[in-house]
């Protein structure tokens, strides 16, 4: 996902906290949460990005319970 250069440098210091392939979703995450309307579950923030009907979004949350 391209962000803004703004958005980046003020993500930077939570990078190095992920691996790569999880850092991916957790910046679809952030976003999603700032764009969805009213509550901000995860549910919510998935289908405002369109993934709420994919299969990433059952492996996302399936991972999700793990942590």
């Amino acid at each position: 996902m391209d962000l803004p250069k703004k958005i980046i440098q003020l993500l930077r210091p939570f990078e190095e906290a992920f691996s790569e392939r999880v850092w991916e979703w957790v910046k679809v995450l952030l976003v999603g949460a700032i764009l969805a309307p009213g509550e901000r579950t995860v549910a919510a923030i998935l289908r405002v990005m369109g993934l709420s009907l994919s299969r990433t979004r059952s492996l996302l949350l399936r991972n999700m319970d793990k942590v």
